[in-house]
């Protein structure tokens, strides 16, 4: 287990079109807040759905955290 709790990084989402920033907990499961972010001119629109655990770049954050980790 990492001596972290959780970490962070801020990404250009390719679902929404907007920063995101995803959070990795410690236990390996994500959150992303590209699911509050509304979409188009209705700013009461629903945000795209966020599939998290099959994004390509949270996978390859999270690769980079396991190299990280593994000292390489």
């Amino acid at each position: 287990m990492p001596d972290w709790q959780l970490t962070a990084t801020t990404i250009l989402c390719d679902t929404c079109g907007a920063e995101v920033t995803i959070i990795v907990y410690k236990d390996r499961t994500v959150k992303c807040t590209g699911t509050s972010i509304p979409s188009g001119k209705d700013k009461r629109a629903e945000a795209p759905a966020c599939f998290a655990e099959k994004c390509a770049r949270v996978n390859e954050y999270k690769a980079k955290l396991d190299a990280e980790e593994q000292g390489g």
